[in-house]
């Protein structure tokens, strides 16, 4: 892991690692953690640097528009498709940079870009059901490894640290906002299962109830 940021003025509890091992942890998250919980969460961002899960993300990312710019090009030779792709992979790519992770929030550009792209391709015989079946096909298959990553980091933490400190960081998270979603991050519940379940496979004393 290289350099670690505070991040004074999110509003959230949140802590990430982006793909050149910086780590960045909200305000918020340092004023509610203990400083036990608080290195379990290090050490959890830790275990993303380890198996380079932010690079992998970046990889995946650019195949899977790289992909979709293929489809599109098959599909209709237009300039404007493009354009819109190149517009939409840009877009999609702004979570992987802190400065610019708001801006990948607006629902309005999201889908002002797909409803742009479905009327470029509207005049192409099940242009837009290929379009579509492939984005869903590569959503649940993002989901798949995103939610993997998380929980080989948890276990990462958990073998580090040599306790179940992880599962209490967690555990604080339920009763305040936290930034993310069901799509990048399996739900409290489950990582916390997973957690208490592995420790006791690797002789790890459980402290906390799930």
């Amino acid at each position: 892991v290289g350099e670690f940021y505070t991040l004074k003025s999110h509003s959230e509890a949140t802590a990430f690692i982006d793909h050149k091992n910086k780590v960045y942890v909200s305000q918020k998250l340092l004023d509610l953690l203990l400083p036990a919980e608080l290195y379990a969460v290090l050490c959890h961002e830790a275990g993303h640097g380890v198996h380079r899960d932010g690079k992998r993300r970046l990889r995946f990312l650019f195949l899977k528009y790289a992909l979709a710019a293929a489809v599109g090009c098959l599909l209709v030779v237009s300039p404007w498709m493009l354009i819109l792709t190149l517009l939409y992979i840009v877009f999609k790519c702004l979570p992987l940079f802190p400065r610019t992770r708001n801006l990948s929030k607006s629902a309005y550009a999201e889908n002002g870009l797909f409803i742009i792209s479905l009327i470029t391709l509207h005049n192409i015989p099940y242009a837009d059901i290929c379009v579509g079946l492939l984005s869903y096909a590569f959503y649940l298959l993002e989901c798949f490894r995103s939610h993997r990553s998380e929980f080989k980091a948890d276990q990462f933490a958990l073998e580090v640290t040599g306790e179940t400190v992880i599962a209490d960081a967690l555990e604080k998270l339920r009763v305040v906002p936290w930034e993310h979603d069901s799509d990048s991050h399996p739900s409290i519940n489950r990582r916390i299962k997973r957690i208490l379940k592995k420790a006791k496979k690797l002789g790890i004393e459980v402290a906390t109830q799930s």
